[in-house]
């Protein structure tokens, strides 16, 4: 039986994937470097540093791995504070999930400055008993790390939890935590693959408490 949820952050929860892009070209624009949309389906749903790398990788960048990481928090972070939205049905799902006396949890690769933002922005605080924060692990998706912390730290065990993702790379690092996944897939990753999921959906006001007893 299902007794928690793990909410994933970008694209779940906060509708912070375009911004994620308007970083990424700002970044690429100060060094003469035009952004290309393929390589975004590419990187979503990984941790901060493994994307990071990616776009490293991607564009041959010379800069040190930990400079692109940390501007590129940055450029994201000044972004987000001034774009600052759930998504549609997040606050709703999980003002039902409390009322149903769900444990609920955050783990992201997400900065703390804008989790704690967000959960002081929409009024979560007394939501979300654990947040599990990317730089809290070593290794981040689609390793399973961040969810067996998250599982610990809600005091249940793996294959009592349900995770909500976005990502190909959360769906797969949820599987290795030995937990449920559902997955809710926004405009840049409809295009991957979902096989690891327990249930896919179009939108989070898909998911109620008598499909979280169905899995």
């Amino acid at each position: 039986m299902i007794k928690a949820v793990v909410f994933d952050v970008d694209g779940l929860l906060l509708d912070s994937e375009p911004i994620w892009s308007l970083a990424d070209r700002e970044l690429l624009k100060r060094r003469g470097i035009d952004y290309h949309d393929e390589l975004k389906t590419k990187i979503v749903g990984k941790g901060q540093v493994e994307s990071a790398q990616n776009v490293k990788d991607y564009y041959r960048l010379p800069d040190p791995i930990d400079d692109l990481v940390r501007e590129r928090r940055k450029l994201l972070n000044d972004l987000l504070k001034a774009n600052l939205w759930l998504m549609p049905g997040a606050k709703e799902l999980i003002d039902l999930l409390v009322k149903n006396n769900f444990r609920l949890a955050i783990a992201s690769s997400q900065s703390k400055e804008i989790i704690d933002l967000t959960i002081k922005s929409f009024d979560l605080e007394e939501k979300f008993s654990v947040i599990v924060y990317g730089d809290e692990v070593e290794h981040g998706k689609p390793g399973p790390d961040i969810f067996i912390l998250a599982a610990e730290r809600l005091a249940t065990r793996p294959e009592e939890a349900l995770v909500l993702e976005d990502s190909q790379n959360g769906a797969i690092a949820a599987k290795k935590a030995g937990m449920k996944v559902i997955v809710v897939p926004n405009q840049y990753n409809r295009g991957q693959e979902f096989t690891h999921a327990d249930l896919v959906v179009e939108r989070l006001a898909d998911i109620t408490p008598d499909v979280i007893k169905k899995l």
